[in-house]
């Protein structure tokens, strides 16, 4: 997984901008793989470009490139995930409460060490 994208990832979970919810859901609400959606739509300057946000509602749901449960491939892979661990973070999604555990796979998954192995330094 690419860490850089990993890591604004982490830092948009961590805010809680977005209630949880499906890829998305009508009430406003983000899965993990939700919010690296939105994370992609705003890194490609898709408002900038004037296109739309990659978000449309296709039978009474959001979909993200075309694709209502999964992102599509071009997010997946400019995240540099394969589809298993694609799979395991919208596993993990669905069956938690919040974004902790999701966070902690995606840290195993970059690679990255967590604030606490570092002495509590970023």
């Amino acid at each position: 997984m690419n860490r850089e994208i990993a890591k604004k990832w982490i830092t948009r979970l961590e805010t809680g901008r977005k209630a949880r919810g499906r890829l998305r859901s009508l009430n406003g609400g983000r899965c993990c793989l939700g919010h690296l959606c939105d994370l992609y739509a705003e890194e490609k300057k898709y408002a900038e470009e004037k296109k739309a946000d990659g978000w449309a509602i296709c039978h009474n749901s959001w979909t993200f490139g075309g694709k209502a449960q999964m992102p599509p491939d071009q997010v997946r892979m400019w995240a540099g995930m394969d589809y298993h661990e694609q799979s395991l973070l919208a596993r993990e999604n669905d069956e938690t409460v919040d974004f902790a555990s999701v966070i902690r796979l995606i840290r195993e998954m970059a690679k990255l060490s967590t604030r606490k192995e570092q002495g509590g330094r970023k």
